[in-house]
């Protein structure tokens, strides 16, 4: 399943969902096989490791508060056999940790003086608020992104034309068989992801029916939980939002197999099944390596610093060229390479001024991304406030208002000091 489509490429993409699903996967474990008696010094040790491992999870994402309760599940049955000091303290750190993430979630939400951000918030997520303001319109939405879900996240895992954001390039042909490939990989994500889901509530339910409800199913029930929350709340699906619900629904099925008897390749339906999958993800690898790999390894060396058809991508062979680029072009506009604090970059400039502080990303504060409520005059202020030196990113993603003292190199890259405005 891992393989079908464009997935290969989505597990190499650098997302905060993947730090996500490494706790996760390491509190399965530590939950299912690490749980015998242990002395205190390692009881110590272990208490150390599991609060860094929650915080490491909390941080990585607002998301994390989703699964708040397969981590307090996850812990207790991890730490069985601990003191019930050592227990009840992490759950309380667990619990903490989950008001901290919702209390930075909330004032990204509450920033009332920033109104393009609480239209993007809107129509990204379904807001709580809109529970107590007009309940009737939450319900409805709600449901509606319970009901869309399966399309929302799978449109964005078949071979297209073009791709969300451009984060692969266009496709560099076609051939007739590719609707039906489509067709195939879409319906086999869809009846594992959902198929997954489904099963892991019948069989919990079946267990609690018998009183025998093991310690996989609860974790299991709790993932599938974590993510119908998840897919209520949330009006869109992104093109990475698989890099989350793909792994998840993996470590429900494999917390499912460790409830039951393992299925024996000897049976004749499951090794057709086997078989047919093995087939449709070998078509698919073959279209992903004819179609979409070829621009991509173009792009990789590309000589200037937009790459055709991936606006937001960077070329990752040659880069020193660039950089050395970016580094003559920052000291020709006086934006020192080291010590300085909130030099605006991009993702590549963002490499030869590793050594300056806290540095911000252009997209966040220029009107073409996120900073269109700091536009009108008030960007440089507010740069200014914080003590930027200046600017050093791609020419398309300088701010409007600085480019008139703007200067540029040959390979497209633009500089603004901003003592000089």
């Amino acid at each position: 399943m891992a393989s079908l489509g464009i997935l290969p490429y989505l597990w190499a993409l650098s997302r905060p969902e993947q730090l996500l699903m490494l706790p996760i996967l390491v509190l399965c474990l530590l939950a299912l096989f690490f749980k015998e008696q242990k002395s205190a010094h390692a009881q110590v040790a272990m208490t150390v490791g599991l609060a860094l491992l929650l915080t490491l999870f909390f941080y990585a994402h607002p998301k994390s508060m989703f699964y708040a309760p397969f981590a307090l599940a996850a812990v207790w049955f991890a730490t069985a056999t601990y003191h019930k000091a050592i227990r009840y303290g992490l759950w309380l750190f667990v619990v903490v940790l989950c008001i901290q993430n919702f209390h930075y979630f909330s004032a990204l939400a509450g920033c009332q003086d920033a109104p393009n951000i609480q239209k993007m918030l809107a129509f990204n997520t379904l807001l709580p608020g809109m529970l107590f303001s007009a309940p009737a319109e939450f319900v409805s939405a709600a449901f509606n992104n319970l009901m869309s879900f399966p399309d929302r996240l799978l449109i964005h895992l078949t071979f297209n034309e073009t791709f969300q954001s451009g984060w692969l390039p266009p496709m560099v042909g076609s051939f007739e068989a590719l609707p039906y490939l489509n067709l195939a990989i879409y319906y086999s994500l869809y009846a594992f992801i959902i198929g997954v889901h489904v099963v892991s509530i019948a069989v919990f339910l079946l267990q609690l029916v018998r009183r025998q409800v093991s310690a996989s199913v609860v974790l299991a029930l709790l993932l599938v939980g974590a993510d119908l929350i998840n897919a209520f709340f949330y009006n869109i699906q992104n093109f990475y939002a698989a890099n989350q619900f793909m792994p998840v629904s993996i470590i429900i099925a494999v917390l499912l197999m460790h409830s039951r008897r393992a299925v024996k390749l000897s049976n004749t339906p499951t090794l057709i099944a086997y078989s047919l999958l093995l087939l449709l993800s070998m078509a698919s690898m073959v279209t992903l390596l004819t179609l979409v790999t070829p621009a991509i390894t173009r792009n990789s060396s590309f000589a200037q610093s937009s790459l055709p058809g991936q606006p937001l991508s960077i070329p990752v062979l040659g880069s020193q060229l660039h950089l050395d680029s970016i580094s003559k072009l920052g000291v020709s506009c006086g934006i020192p390479a080291e010590s300085a604090e909130n030099v605006v970059v991009d993702h590549m400039t963002y490499f030869a001024f590793l050594r300056d502080k806290q540095p911000i990303h252009v997209l966040y504060v220029s009107e073409i991304g996120y900073g269109g409520d700091l536009s009108n005059g008030r960007l440089l202020p507010f740069l200014k406030g914080l003590n930027s030196p200046g600017l050093v990113t791609r020419c398309e993603w300088v701010p409007s208002e600085f480019r008139q003292a703007q200067e540029k190199d040959d390979m497209g890259y633009c500089c603004v000091n901003f003592g000089k405005l």
